[in-house]
Formats: C-alpha cells, sequence, structure tokens
C-alpha cells in the first residue's frame, strides 16, 4: 500500500454492517468489493460470472443432458456466489473499509447494478424466445404422474432434438396455442396408434404392460377424497420402460380410439396419468407437429418430496 492510499480516510465496519455486506454480496458480490474498496476482485467476479451466462445461452445441449454434468454445473454455480460472499465476510471481518476512492461513488454502483442487469434481461428475452440453453418451469397438473408431480420444478434442454432425435417413450414438452405442455411420446411420424380397453397398440402390437402397485396421488373425486389408481411398468418394443397411472380401470372414457397414422413431422404423445391427460387422443391436442417441440426436462430441482430432488424424470 502506498503512502497516499494509507492516509486515505476508511470507514468502520460494525457487526450489523457485515452481516449486511454479507447479505448484498450473495446478490451482487462486486458491488460490495468496490465499497470495501477491492475494485480489482470486483472487475475479476464479473468477468468470472459472464462465463455461466455465456454457457446457458450459448452452450451446447449435451452439455446438460447428462445428470452428472448439470448437478456440477449447479454446483459450481452455486459456488460461484457463495464463496465471494464468504470472502466478503473475511475482508470485511478487518473492521475496517476504505473509503474516498474515485470508484466509491453512488452513480458507479448503480451502473454496476445495470451492467450486472444487462445479461440477465438478456438471458430472459432470449428465453421468451426458446433461443438459450435451459429453461426451468413447474408442473401445474397431474396428467404426468407418477413420473412428474404437480409442483415440481424442472430445468428442461431447449432444442435438444436437435442433437439427439426425437425418441419414443422419452419425456418431451411443447407448445400448443400458445400454451406449455410435457407429454410422453409413443408414436413417430408414420406409427400406427390404437388405444384397445386401455392399452396402447403400436404399430399393431400392444405395449407390454405390468401391474406394479397402487397408486394414490392428485385425483379426487367429487367428495374430494382420493381416487385410487392402479400403477404400471409399460414397455415400449423398442426398449424404452417408464411407469404409468390408470384411474378409471380399462373402460373410461378414453380408453378405446380407432387407429390413427401419425403424419409427416408429426408426433403422437400421452400424458403418464392416462385417465386424467389432455393428450393426442383428444382433437383439442392431436398429432404435435415436431417444430413444436422445444425441449426434454433433464431433472427435477424442486420438489415436494424431497427424495424427489436431482430425478431424472424418464
Amino acid at each position: 500500500m502506498s503512502v497516499a492510499e494509507a492516509k486515505r480516510p476508511s470507514l468502520k465496519l460494525s457487526c450489523r454492517r457485515r452481516a449486511w455486506l454479507f447479505a448484498l454480496s450473495l446478490l451482487c458480490s462486486p458491488a460490495v468489493y468496490l465499497y470495501l474498496g477491492y475494485p480489482r476482485r470486483a472487475v475479476a467476479l464479473i468477468l468470472v460470472y459472464a462465463i455461466p451466462i455465456v454457457m446457458i445461452i450459448f452452450g451446447p445441449a449435451e452439455l446438460f443432458e447428462h445428470r452428472t454434468a448439470f448437478v456440477l454445473f449447479a454446483s459450481c454455480l452455486c459456488l460461484l456466489f457463495a464463496l465471494p460472499a464468504f470472502d466478503v465476510l473475511r475482508l470485511s471481518g478487518q473492521g475496517r473499509a476504505a473509503t474516498g476512492r474515485p470508484y466509491q461513488r453512488w452513480w458507479v454502483y448503480v451502473g454496476l447494478a445495470l451492467l450486472l442487469a444487462i445479461p440477465g434481461e438478456a438471458t430472459f428475452q432470449l428465453r421468451q424466445r426458446d433461443l438459450v440453453t435451459l429453461r426451468s418451469f413447474s408442473i401445474p397438473s397431474q396428467s404426468m404422474e407418477p413420473n412428474l408431480l404437480v409442483g415440481d420444478l424442472i430445468f428442461s434442454v431447449i432444442n435438444a432434438w436437435r442433437s439427439q432425435p426425437i425418441q419414443r417413450g422419452e419425456i418431451i414438452y411443447f407448445i400448443r396455442d400458445g400454451a406449455y405442455y410435457v407429454k410422453r411420446v409413443i408414436g413417430l411420424p408414420g406409427d400406427i396408434v390404437e388405444y384397445v380397453n386401455g392399452r396402447v397398440s403400436l404399430n399393431g402390437q400392444l405395449l407390454d404392460r405390468v401391474a406394479i402397485g397402487h397408486w394414490a396421488g392428485h385425483d379426487y373425486d367429487s367428495s374430494g377424497a382420493a381416487r385410487q389408481g392402479m400403477l404400471y411398468r409399460e414397455t415400449i418394443p423398442d426398449g424404452a420402460s417408464y411407469e404409468i397411472v390408470k384411474i378409471d380401470g380399462d373402460d373410461g372414457p378414453f380408453d378405446n380410439m380407432a387407429p390413427v397414422t401419425a403424419p409427416p413431422d408429426s408426433i403422437f404423445v400421452l400424458g403418464d396419468n392416462r385417465d386424467n391427460s389432455l393428450d393426442s387422443r383428444m382433437p383439442e391436442i392431436g398429432f404435435i407437429p415436431e417444430s413444436s417441440v422445444k425441449g426434454r426436462p433433464i431433472v427435477v430441482f424442486w420438489s415436494s418430496q424431497w427424495g424427489r430432488l436431482g430425478v431424472h424424470p424418464h
């Protein structure tokens, strides 16, 4: 430290102010670094912040499609915010903060806040246009139980089919009339799909279905009691296997459907809660153009059931 710097005034930090600085550093560490008199750390941290933003906007879908890679990325992102906060706590523990620096002006803090807000706003606008790699959303209905529950928050890879073609049996999300839907792919272009007494027939072959237990989810009758259903494991001939729910047995209103052929560049989708799902069996949904498919869910990052955190929907 030079003699001139040593003569510059400093501000005594109380315990309460240190606590506030720690809390603020969880939101905007660069500004707190400037307040404490560490401009180089502030600039370095801003440059480091740019790395995950670039990865989210321009990163390849393959980077996030594997659960291990996604968990590693999320962990690094958490550390990116936590470590500077504890560094701020350590620096403020010296009891004083430098003042009177040219960069310690209110307009500098406002400018820094705006600078940090620009990438966030840009990411939001690109997200609205499905031009970012990752998107998060909440599951609003019971149509994908037992695999996705009401209130689950999930991350989805945008435009994931560009790196890996849409496959039978996988979960995708798509746009229909301005609304987002999450369903399971059953039929690809050219496939013949039929529904016979509650069983799916694909290209003339009934899908294998094995009862594995009972299910009581978020379906309720007129009295408010939970409706009991059967839990099955359904398997597509090419190997995809997943759990489905049947609430009304095999004689419900949507348990029979004449054979239909998926048009070119379109797919047939179903919800896993077969008796409580708006899907390709209904004329308001019908076949889904592949161009309407926006991505595939990769991980549940929040759920009312703690054991589901980090689960890969499949």
